[in-house]
């Protein structure tokens, strides 16, 4: 009989364990208006941290995350740089050129993201926390990547034609680089080997993929401050995310 008391006991301590603890999400779980201050301040850090860590020399060339690599077409002439008045140094030369023109052009990415933040609505912020772990990424690409691409193309085209290395800029090396070889992929010897002249538009392209680097970034900070509460650094990131997919 005791144990069959004891037993209940227990059981009912658990029952009443569970209720207040219950009870107790119910009292500290976030208001709308927590929800929707709380996603912007992580949104607000996360995109200074992103803008940052990018927005510095070799912010882009050295992670091999969002490194940017040349367009796909460029990649035919590896094969045949015997042949090209040009070496595999003017390559190398290029890329590393190329991520510094996303470096430069990175930091000036916050009043956008400022912008979209702040016309962040209630609903959409507590459908955003109880999303998936890049939700609030997807809504800055959403709201932001078209007026992103209209600003950085011309502060990257700007920043091509600076003498960002001791190579010269951008536009120098990438013109010197599709020159030589378009003139020999418009020869006979290229018609015959199948070279295809090179007509990327390399300003879009570097603007698409500096920003492609940069929400990638934006997702990754998301990611932790949703995983790892001691990314949570205020007491408001605390109470918000501790109900984060709920």
């Amino acid at each position: 009989m005791i144990k069959k008391i004891f037993g209940v006991v227990s059981i009912t301590l658990i029952v009443l364990a569970s209720c207040d603890e219950y009870i107790e999400d119910i009292i500290n779980y976030p208001s709308e208006y927590e929800i929707s201050n709380g996603l912007k301040e992580a949104l607000k850090n996360g995109t200074d941290v992103a803008t940052n860590n990018l927005g510095v020399a070799n912010g882009y060339y050295e992670d091999e995350l969002v490194k940017i690599m040349l367009p796909d077409e460029l990649q035919q002439i590896s094969e045949y740089l015997d042949i090209m008045p040009f070496g595999e140094n003017l390559m190398e030369n290029l890329t590393l050129q190329i991520n510094s023109a996303a470096e430069h052009s990175a930091k000036n990415a916050g009043p956008i993201f400022y912008e979209a933040i702040s016309d962040l609505t209630i609903e959409r912020g507590i459908g955003i926390l109880n999303g998936e772990n890049d939700a609030a990424t997807k809504f800055l690409k959403e709201n932001t990547f078209d007026e992103l691409h209209a600003l950085y193309k011309p502060e990257i085209e700007s920043a091509m034609g600076m003498g960002i290395t001791d190579g010269g800029s951008v536009n120098d090396t990438w013109n010197t680089l599709t020159t030589d070889y378009n003139s020999v992929a418009n020869s006979l010897i290229g018609s015959t080997m199948g070279l295809d002249p090179i007509e990327t538009d390399l300003s879009s392209y570097l603007t698409n993929q500096a920003l492609n680097g940069l929400f990638i970034k934006i997702a990754e900070q998301e990611s932790i401050i949703r995983e790892d509460p001691a990314a949570r650094t205020s007491d408001l990131l605390k109470k918000v995310f501790k109900y984060s997919g709920q």
